[in-house]
Formats: C-alpha cells, structure tokens, sequence
C-alpha cells in the first residue's frame, strides 16, 4: 500500500492498480524477488532500496526508469543488506505508487562473498582483514625551499584478505568465484548490522596457502588482494531461477507437473514469482 498524487493507490482500489509486491527466495545468500503489477506501457518505472535510517535510494538492478512494454516488471536484488529493515519504493514517471518493507537474515553467521550477475556465492570465516589502505594520489614539489603537495581525492580501499576454508569443495567454489567473477567484482556482505564490513571488491590477485604439507589436510588460507570498486554496470541484471533450475526442481517429472503446481495462476507472471530452490 502506497501513495499515489496524494491519495491511497493500493492494489484493486483503482480497479487493480499499480502493485508492488515482494518474496524473499530461500536461496543462500537470501533474495527479494520483486514484481510490479498493473503497469502501463510506456511508464517509466523504478524500484529502488533504502535502508532503515538511510536517506539514499539505491534503483534495484535492472528496475532503473525501465520504460514498460509490458503491464508487469518482475526483477530480483541480489545486493541487499542483511540485518536492517528494507523498504522498496515503486515509482512511475516520478511519482512514488508504492511500497513494501522486508528484512533479510544472512543464515550461517559467517561473511557471504557473491556475484549477483551469475548468482553464485560462497560462505566464508574471514580469518584476517588486518589493514585498509587509502592512497591518495598526489605529487610533492620542491619551490623555493618549501613542499607543495598537489592532490586529489583518493578513492576507495586497498587490502588482503585471508579466508578459511576447511574442505576441498570450500576451496574450489571460493576460488572459482573469485577468479571468474563478473567484470572481475565480488560482493561481500555480514549478517549485521556492523560498519565496514560490506563492500564491493575487485579482485587483483588470489594466493592459496595451505596448511600443512599432509595431502590429508584439505584446510587453506585463500588469500585475496583487493580494491575497493562500485557495484556491476547497471546493464546487467540479477540471475533469478533459471530453466535449469524449474528442470531439476521437477526431475522426472513432466510440464503437467508445472500446470498442476500453478493452476491458482496459470501465467507466465506466476512462474516467475515461483520458488524452484
């Protein structure tokens, strides 16, 4: 329920309206999958994010003034904070219509480094982050038996950070996310609410150390050279259920299974809301 031009515009007031509505998907890391409904073609829409008590409204991926061809728009923030109170705004052609508030939880209680692109993600112990380093460029100018220092702004963080991981597999997934992300930039987010620790990273280097010297010993230290970067071009959008993932939901079963499972809402739009974790 939202406001529209200074009056209620909640859904079927108006003979069905525009709608937000939102479902957080039992994936790792947790997901909002958003849906606006009884759009038109042409508006310029928006979804964006803000945290409680934040004042910056950060667009959901690919929900940027999309302008409709379609009377829905159904897209999935893979990026949001965990531990605080979200609250998602729809706005048509600049005006905001309506709202809807969520808060995630960060299952595990440990650090979750993703690419929200490709959807893949990973647990992590972070075992040392000792330092950030922020350079700031400059040169210094000897004139007339004084220094000039001519600067600019630095930008974002520099650092290492070391993970554990104890198992084979840990090691693997880490290491290809890391190696193989999207534009090079991984997400890393706590289960907050805690200061410093969120951040977006371009990756520069990775280091694996083991442990010991026994082939028994699975544990290692990855070792990831960092700077801190913005987000992934806004081009991209959020990965979401794939036919992949309806197929292996459904192993064995036949498109009559769908049909059955969907048969309140037989729509295209209903499947995509659906959750094939």
């Amino acid at each position: 329920m939202g406001v529209y031009g200074g009056g209620v515009y909640g859904a079927g007031l108006y003979g069905g309206g525009p709608d937000l509505a939102q479902t957080t998907q039992a994936v790792y890391p947790p997901r909002v999958l958003l849906s606006a409904t009884g759009l038109v073609a042409g508006q310029l829409v928006t979804i964006g994010r803000v945290p409680a008590g934040d004042t910056v409204r950060t667009p959901v991926r690919g929900a940027d003034e999309t302008t409709m061809t379609t009377s829905a728009l159904v897209r999935a923030d893979g990026e949001a904070p965990f531990g605080v109170s979200l609250t998602y705004w729809l706005t048509i052609n600049g005006v905001d219509v309506d709202f809807e508030t969520v808060s995630l939880t960060l299952p595990g209680g440990n650090v979750v480094v993703s690419d929200a692109i490709s959807a893949d993600a990973v647990e992590l112990v972070i075992s040392s982050w000792p330092e950030k380093d922020y350079d700031i460029p400059g040169n210094v100018y000897t004139v007339g038996g004084r220094n000039i220092l001519v600067s600019q702004p630095g930008g974002g963080f520099t650092g290492t950070i070391e993970f554990f991981v104890d198992t084979d597999d840990a090691r693997t997934a880490v290491v290809a996310l890391l190696r193989g992300a999207t534009s090079g930039i991984v997400q890393l987010r706590q289960a907050g609410p805690y200061n410093g620790v969120d951040a977006y990273l371009g990756i520069t280097r990775v280091n694996e150390v083991r442990f010991s010297q026994d082939g028994t010993d699975d544990r290692r230290l990855v070792v990831a050279d960092v700077v801190e970067v913005g987000p992934w071009g806004g081009t991209l959008e959020s990965s979401t259920f794939t036919l992949q993932d309806i197929a292996n939901h459904y192993a064995g079963g036949t498109l009559q299974d769908i049909a059955d499972d969907f048969a309140a809402t037989p729509t295209l739009l209903a499947i995509a809301l659906g959750d094939f974790s």
